[in-house]
């Protein structure tokens, strides 16, 4: 077992500035946990279990090379946004910004993140 790393921006749509105080949620596996984003709009690096790095040199079908992780924003008076998933390595940072843009908070966008060519067929 390795551990990868998430970084998550919240960032407004049209303007690209920081959204403080986001509630950011992550979840998968055996994960779930909350984060407050900052007035940067960027949520402290988070270490989550991921399969061990052997598994990603080269195309495999045999274990995923890769953890899926969903992560969730949400704000009073923004629409929230949940990305499915976010793909974590073993070693490396991945990077997940969220455009948020002001509306009904009960209101959530969803996003799917397609396999990586080193599972999918």
């Amino acid at each position: 077992m390795g551990t990868g790393f998430l970084q998550v921006g919240i960032f407004e749509e049209k303007t690209g500035r920081p959204v403080k105080g986001a509630l950011v949620t992550v979840w998968g596996g055996e994960v779930a946990l909350c984060r407050e984003s900052d007035a940067n709009g960027r949520v402290r690096r988070i270490a989550l279990p991921c399969p061990d790095r052997r598994y990603s040199m080269e195309p495999q079908r045999r274990v995923r090379p890769y953890a899926r992780y969903g992560v969730q924003a949400e704000k009073a008076r923004w629409r929230g946004v949940r990305v499915k998933g976010v793909q974590i390595f073993d070693g490396r940072t991945t990077m997940q910004n969220i455009l948020m843009k002001p509306g009904p908070s009960a209101e959530f966008e969803v996003f799917e993140i397609p396999e990586s060519h080193l599972w999918a067929d």
